[in-house]
């Protein structure tokens, strides 16, 4: 049962993938998002992606860091696919619930696990943010 799943788990992830953009597609009409990309500042735009690199460096860097409570250590490959993936999976589902399912990146590991590493994740990226929001304030 377990070999089916893997087999056919990224076609079924692909299918997944293109009903969910197909959707937003045929909810969002075509010239709301022209529009929305019409109205981009060219200069923001560079400067978020510039900025893209070191945050998604320190995030690969932390999520590695979390993954290495685990035995056997998970790979620098599956690392990234996980944090990417649930990245992915996390913009496309309500409420970022996808996040949680970095775990299905992770291969031989407890889901429970991987969850509550993903929460740790998660809870020590808001009290960065309140840490670094509080530092702002008091200045």
């Amino acid at each position: 049962m377990q070999g089916f799943i893997i087999r056919f788990s990224l076609p079924v992830r692909i299918f997944l993938v293109l009903a969910l953009l197909t959707f937003l597609i045929v909810r969002i009409k075509p010239d709301e998002i022209t529009g929305a990309f019409k109205s981009i500042e060219p200069l923001y735009l560079t400067l978020a992606l510039i900025l893209m690199i070191p945050n998604l460096s320190l995030q690969l860097f932390k999520w590695g860091t979390i993954l290495g409570e685990l035995i056997p250590k998970p790979s620098g490959i599956t690392v990234v696919k996980s944090l990417l993936g649930g990245f992915f999976l996390g913009a496309l589902s309500p409420g970022r619930v996808g996040e949680i399912a970095r775990g299905i990146f992770i291969p031989g590991h407890s889901s429970l696990k991987i969850a509550s590493l993903t929460a740790l994740d998660k809870g020590l990226n808001q009290i960065t943010v309140l840490f670094i929001g509080l530092i702002a304030l008091s200045a």
